[in-house]
This record gives C-alpha cells, sequence and structure tokens, in this order.
C-alpha cells in the first residue's frame, strides 16, 4: 500500500492529488480508523479544508480517514 507521506518525499513537485471518492463509498475512522462510515457529501471546514459529511451528519477530516476499496484486500 502506498502511503502518502512516501508520495510526498519522492515527488516534491506535486501539485494536485486526485482521490477516487465518490458518495455510498465506505470510509474508515474514528480513533482507531476502524468504524466503517458511509460518504454523504463534501465540503470545506472555516478553515478550507476539505471535510466528508457522513449520512449521520457527522464530519470527518479527510486526510484523517481510510478508504475502504483502496485497502489491500486482506485488510478489508
Amino acid at each position: 500500500m502506498i502511503k502518502l507521506k512516501q508520495i510526498l518525499t519522492e515527488n516534491k513537485n506535486i501539485t494536485k492529488l486526485i482521490v477516487d471518492i465518490n458518495p455510498d463509498d465506505i470510509v474508515l475512522g474514528g480513533k482507531f480508523k476502524n468504524k466503517p462510515y458511509t460518504v454523504a457529501s463534501f465540503s470545506k471546514d472555516e478553515n478550507n479544508q476539505p471535510i466528508i459529511i457522513t449520512n449521520t451528519g457527522k464530519e470527518l477530516k479527510f486526510l484523517s480517514i481510510r478508504i475502504k476499496k483502496l485497502l489491500p484486500k486482506k485488510d478489508r
């Protein structure tokens, strides 16, 4: 699994990072990043940082989640 830190250290000229997340995808959040949430929509917080709004109304910071469909098969 390629980690974001590896990508940023190998390619210092990255200006855009595209991640394929759509509504109804499952992301893992919470303290240990193991609680599944369904993505309802996307927004920005007061600092213009991207956040994910779940179907329960919970707001998750975009870079503090795991994307279930991008995990290796043994970790799904």
